[in-house]
């Protein structure tokens, strides 16, 4: 073997062994800088998720009302993972980026999950409360054993539920049933008071 072929010879190994000890160098401080072998490690040897929570403010939402979803996935540091919502009926609620939106009137239960693992399930209520209630027929005058019956109307008319409780604040001068008819038990004055539930 030629002079020249081993000191071309020896002048690659040199690069080779300086090349490799760059790369080397390179690794270090990018791992420094970017935590990159823990990214690596968590590439090959994937983390999974062991629980999933979700929870919301409030179960009753009306129609076009928009709440947010809280979700905790543990471990913290999870891989990477596929997360599916499930929604049992689309025509009631809709969930878009963690947050439900109420579509119409009824029930709907929510859960999300992954490959392996299902959260916990929520049952959601899309409903129109009661805003108001308002008394066709008020009266300002009952004579003693009269029995009188209010008419009453829930405001929106297309409230989900419509049913009221009665109560009065002076039971020894009238009292009011559970149908809304107010009896005079002695000859005073009383206000009488009517609530949506």
């Amino acid at each position: 073997m030629s002079k020249y072929n081993i000191e071309g010879r020896k002048k690659k190994i040199r690069f080779g062994r300086i090349l490799l000890v760059l790369i080397i160098t390179s690794f270090i401080i990018l791992n420094i800088k970017f935590n990159l072998m823990s990214k690596i490690i968590l590439i090959i040897k994937p983390i999974s998720v062991e629980k999933i929570e979700i929870s919301v403010d409030k179960i009753e939402i009306e129609p076009g009302e928009c709440i947010n979803i809280k979700k905790n996935i543990f471990p913290e540091n999870f891989s990477k993972s596929n997360f599916i919502w499930h929604n049992s009926n689309d025509d009631i609620l809709e969930i878009q980026d963690d947050k439900i939106i109420g579509r119409k009137v009824g029930k709907s239960s929510i859960f999300l999950s992954d490959e392996e693992i299902t959260s916990n399930e929520i049952e959601i209520e899309c409903l129109i409360k009661p805003k108001d209630v308002s008394v066709e027929n008020l009266i300002q005058e009952m004579k003693l054993g009269d029995i009188y019956k209010l008419e009453t109307k829930i405001l929106p008319e297309d409230s989900t539920y419509k049913e009221l409780q009665y109560e009065t604040n002076a039971p020894e001068i009238v009292t009011v049933n559970d149908d809304g008819n107010l009896i005079a038990n002695s000859i005073r004055k009383s206000n009488y008071i009517n609530k949506g539930l």
